[in-house]
């Protein structure tokens, strides 16, 4: 008579098998963890925009705002808590979040500005840059691989 259950030959091809999805999807779900903290970051650098351009529809000026909560330099994989200088308290902005992994700042021309949004998600001392001025919109400056 013939056994028709599953044997351990079987079962262990099985955990095999599933052992090499989990490994091959790993990377994947790491780099899509990093480009959604990216993406925040590009959201707040477009937000500020916007609040840029409003408040010189109000008031006639663009606003500078020095870097917050931390140098562009200091930034790491960790979060921080959003402490905003005297430009950000300006503009009435902060971000969404209270804990952020970025550093913003704004740098306001006569007829212009630049928003700044710089992070090191990954922790790997390699920064990510986007920026937005009042005619475009919040871009990655840096390479697509740097987080």
């Amino acid at each position: 008579m013939f056994n028709r259950g599953i044997g351990r030959r079987e079962v262990g091809i099985g955990v095999a098998v599933v052992v090499v999805l989990v490994l091959i999807a790993i990377p994947f779900g790491m780099s899509a963890s990093k480009k959604s903290k990216r993406n925040e970051v590009r959201d707040n650098v477009e937000s500020l925009r916007i609040v840029e351009i409003e408040h010189r529809d109000a008031f006639g000026v663009f606003v500078t705002a020095k870097p917050a909560p931390r140098g562009p330099t200091e930034v790491t994989g960790e979060e921080i808590q959003w402490v905003p200088t005297e430009g950000f308290n300006s503009l009435s902005w902060a971000p969404k979040q209270e804990f952020v992994r970025a550093s913003y700042a704004v740098v306001a021309t006569g007829d212009g500005f630049k928003v700044i949004g710089t992070s090191d998600i990954d922790g790997d001392g390699k920064r990510a840059v986007i920026e937005a001025t009042l005619d475009g919109e919040a871009h990655l400056v840096t390479d697509e691989g740097i987080y």
